[in-house]
């Protein structure tokens, strides 16, 4: 049986976010639903059932707000709208569905920038408290490594996605160490050698 809103929230951990999973209606040899596995980030799996909260870090529960099979409650338990299919694609659509618009980074709100970020495999533990500047910084950066080919879960260099001419950078070479190499590491990494 369900659990009202009021006593759900009631056994809520104190900042906790719930999820439910509106697919998870397989039932056991008991007749009672079984829950389905997911893993939210890497390592941390999580039971989801159909009829009541999976309780998990804000964080964590940003990371289902991609599909609409799932129903996030934030630490309130109010229910928090998912994103729309056309906000997790990085290319110009033919025509914006109704209800959506194109804006910058800057112009969304705290809540819309916590979870673009959350969608992203390498998120830090971003919370409310965290600086705009922070996740719009992050959020652009991971852009760049998008258009530059980058795998993200790995953060290494795609060979079926990377464009032609760039260069392909090794494992555990970031932006920042390329901006500090002298011209001469420079150009050997470009020459690829």
């Amino acid at each position: 049986m369900a659990l009202s809103s009021a006593a759900a929230t009631a056994l809520r951990p104190p900042g906790y976010w719930g999820v439910r999973d509106s697919n998870a209606r397989e039932l056991d040899a008991d007749g009672n639903l079984k829950p389905r596995i997911h893993e939210a980030v890497k390592g941390r799996v999580y039971a989801l059932y159909f009829d009541r909260d999976t309780f998990m870090p804000e964080e964590h529960a940003r990371k289902f707000l991609k599909d609409i099979s799932w129903e996030v409650t934030d630490a309130e338990g109010d229910i928090v709208a998912p994103l729309a299919r056309q906000s997790l694609s990085r290319r110009m659509p033919d025509a914006l569905a109704p209800g959506v618009v194109i804006a910058s980074l800057e112009e969304l709100t705290q809540e819309a920038l916590l979870t673009r970020a959350a969608q992203r495999p390498r998120t830090p533990k971003f919370t409310a408290e965290t600086k705009r500047d922070l996740i719009i910084s992050f959020l652009y950066d991971e852009f760049e490594r998008d258009a530059m080919g980058e795998d993200p879960s790995t953060g290494m260099a795609n060979p079926a996605t990377n464009s032609p001419g760039m260069p392909r950078l090794e494992a555990g070479l970031g932006a920042d160490d390329v901006d500090q190499m002298d011209e001469d590491e420079t150009k050997k990494l470009l020459a690829g050698v």
